[in-house]
């Protein structure tokens, strides 16, 4: 890639069209992991944790499966090309 102002519009787009692309699953995956913190490291001690591992051993497996199938198994978008 050459340097110089022609290029900077060019590389402006790509990082906007990027920001685009990851942007939606970057978001989901942060509300996930607030979700996951409220029922894990921000739970407290005591009655609540027996609580949370006690429903969390009633959830089927292929359920939680489900739920971790949009961070885990994500395909990136083709690259971007130049005309």
């Amino acid at each position: 890639m050459e340097d110089g102002p022609a290029h900077e519009g060019d590389l402006a787009r790509a990082l906007a069209e990027f920001d685009s692309l990851r942007r939606p699953r970057c978001q989901a995956i942060a509300r996930q992991a607030r979700l996951i913190a409220r029922v894990g490291a921000d739970l407290g001690g005591g009655w609540r944790q027996g609580l949370r591992n006690a429903t969390f051993r009633l959830i089927p497996a292929s359920r939680l499966v489900v739920m971790a199938r949009g961070a885990v198994e994500w395909t990136p978008p083709d690259p971007l090309t130049h005309a």
